[in-house]
């Protein structure tokens, strides 16, 4: 009939080890968490096509049980949070000419976050967020060398709401909001061997932040078997609805800066070497601070800045017809900026990993 259809579905389920905390020797638990590192979660995917349209829909859901006894709870199975997501989108595409494609978007979506937290009197948090929006997107070859790409997009959040009580009561509010962004990229083969693509989004928010996005990259296929590329990126994040309400400033979103360059060598016909150095630079990060004066004992400001460099080597191979693996290895550092300004490193942060190794392999269990 010409419909094709598409479905996909997890669960999973994770009982997690037991956590000792010498520090909470002397509390009721003996600082030993039993079984609170558990996590579960299911979703699934559901797609329909039909000539030029495209349905699709998204269900996830995860439950994450809290071992750490954060912000001074009690160690207890009580202690967890759910994430509910859900997304429904219309998509259309269409060729308009040889060289002109036009394609559009409607969407709808629901997030929904809840927590508990066992103090003394349990403490329930939650918050809610309904939006839709809707893309317009088109993309033209003005010459066989060159590929434009434009586009608008337009978000409504009709719902932005967070609450938190206990048996006592507590406080909530909803900051509905919308955001209008557009964007250009230029992809341009300047010779067979090197291409240019440069790029400009810029995002406006109804709550008074916006912000222009630029990225540019440089890919250069120095013989058949070498590719270099280097890659320059922007990116930001507008304070979040719980950090907006909860600042006593107007916050600035957080910006990053990203530099890669990165070449790749293929060794034989199956086997291929990755080398790449990057540095990104953050600024204006949001972190609390306390404030007796404001709503929940807390306020946020723009108060710290960052810097991560590395380097990462990674190799595929193609072993045989079905057999293919993977081996990496990445080094890196990232320092507070703000209070080492010498980047001598001293100040390195704690939750940044300086030494990742993955390795992967992957074969068929049985014909088809």
């Amino acid at each position: 009939s010409g419909i094709q259809l598409m479905g996909s579905a997890f669960l999973s389920r994770v009982q997690g080890q037991d956590l000792s905390y010498p520090a909470y020797a002397d509390t009721p638990s003996g600082g030993v968490a039993h079984g609170l590192d558990f996590e579960k979660s299911y979703g699934g995917i559901v797609s329909a096509s039909f000539g030029e349209f495209q349905l699709s829909a998204v269900e996830t859901v995860r439950q994450k049980g809290i071992p750490t006894a954060a912000y001074g709870t009690q160690f207890d199975h009580l202690a967890e949070t759910t994430d509910r997501h859900s997304f429904l989108e219309l998509r259309y595409k269409t060729e308009l000419a040889s060289d002109l494609v036009l394609s559009a978007r409607a969407y709808t979506a629901y997030y929904g976050y809840k927590a508990l937290w066992p103090y003394e009197s349990t403490l329930f948090e939650g918050s809610t967020d309904n939006w839709w929006g809707g893309e317009v997107q088109a993309r033209w070859d003005p010459a066989p060398s060159n590929r434009l790409t434009a586009g608008v997009e337009y978000r409504q959040d009709t719902r932005a709401d967070y609450h938190l009580f206990d048996a006592t009561g507590g406080s909530s509010f909803d900051r509905p909001f919308h955001v209008f962004s557009a964007y250009l990229q230029d992809e341009y083969q300047v010779t067979p061997t090197v291409a240019i693509t440069g790029s400009l989004r810029y995002d406006r928010y109804s709550t008074g932040q916006s912000h222009a996005s630029p990225r540019l990259a440089l890919v250069w296929d120095a013989t058949p078997r070498s590719t270099f590329k280097l890659l320059y990126g922007n990116a930001f994040r507008v304070p979040s609805v719980y950090e907006a309400y909860s600042a006593n400033r107007t916050l600035k979103p957080e910006e990053i800066n990203t530099i890669e360059a990165s070449w790749q060598q293929k060794l034989s016909e199956g086997l291929l070497l990755s080398v790449s150095v990057h540095q990104s630079d953050l600024r204006n990060l949001i972190d609390e601070a306390p404030d007796p004066d404001a709503v929940f004992g807390i306020t946020y400001e723009n108060r710290g800045s960052a810097r991560t460099r590395g380097i990462e080597f990674e190799m595929t191979a193609r072993l045989s017809r079905s057999l293919s693996g993977y081996l990496s290895f990445a080094d890196q550092s990232t320092v507070n900026t703000e209070h080492d300004p010498g980047n001598t490193g001293s100040l390195g942060l704690t939750n940044s990993p300086a030494r990742t190794a993955k390795a992967g392999l992957s074969l068929p269990l049985a014909r088809g």
